[in-house]
């Protein structure tokens, strides 16, 4: 099989050719740090820009406004939420947040991956390479970035909701859910992106321990499936 020539060709062959990507990086070491780079700038950059146009005081009231939509408060709650939802407070929590929440993720995925894959074949891949291995499948992700600055090269007059930046999450496709409904979070947090890299993932198991597609698609579905199980079950019963 065809390999790719260096890192950076095996980022772009990741979303175009994911097979003849994962079978080279598996035998490289120090490439994965290209992915890295690639979605935590690319994060970054969507989320600069988004702030530098964004109409910070209808952001914020637009935010109040569907939190309060269905739970009643009083107008010193009101008060104190505005101050804790300034434009500096989302910003810099959302730039710091947002990659930091990736990381740590993509650490405890690795952890997963490097037991699974030593209980289901015994596979003598480190947690390091499977910590590599993570930033390759989340390679979707630059191309959601993508995505969402142009929703906000588009958006007329700054006015653009944060859940704006995500037209592919299953919200945005098909719910419409506001920020005040307890269902909001799990069906943004859904996404074509999210089954991509579930793919991605599925692949890239298969390449590295060479096992059967669906052994692999088990391995890399079971995280997915159990959160957003444990998710939908505390949101029916917590409500």
């Amino acid at each position: 099989m065809k390999e790719s020539s260096n890192a950076f060709a095996a980022s772009i062959d990741a979303l175009i050719s994911p097979e003849q990507a994962f079978n080279t990086v598996k035998e490289k070491k120090g490439w994965s740090w290209v992915p890295f780079i690639f979605v935590v700038v690319a994060m970054l950059a969507t989320y600069s820009y988004y702030f530098s146009v964004v109409d910070a005081e209808w952001l914020q009231n637009q935010n109040i406004e569907q939190i309060t939509k269905n739970n009643a408060m009083s107008d010193d709650e009101i008060k104190a939420m505005r101050e804790t939802m300034s434009i500096d407070v989302l910003k810099y929590g959302t730039l710091i947040g947002g990659p930091l929440t990736l990381i740590v993720v993509s650490l405890i995925f690795a952890v997963y991956l490097n037991i699974a894959s030593k209980i289901s074949t015994k596979s003598e891949y480190t947690f390091t390479q499977w910590y590599g291995f993570t930033w390759w499948a989340n390679m979707p992700l630059v191309v959601a970035s993508l995505v969402s600055i142009l929703v906000i090269v588009f958006a007329p007059d700054g006015k653009i909701a944060m859940q704006d930046l995500q037209p592919a999450s299953l919200n945005s496709l098909l719910l419409g859910l506001d920020m005040g409904n307890a269902w909001y979070g799990f069906a943004e947090a859904i996404n074509v992106f999210t089954f991509w890299s579930i793919f991605l993932t599925t692949v890239g198991i298969k390449a590295y321990l060479n096992i059967e597609t669906n052994k692999s698609f088990t391995i890399a579905v079971i995280p997915s499936a159990v959160i957003f199980s444990c998710w939908a079950i505390y949101i029916t019963f917590a409500g």
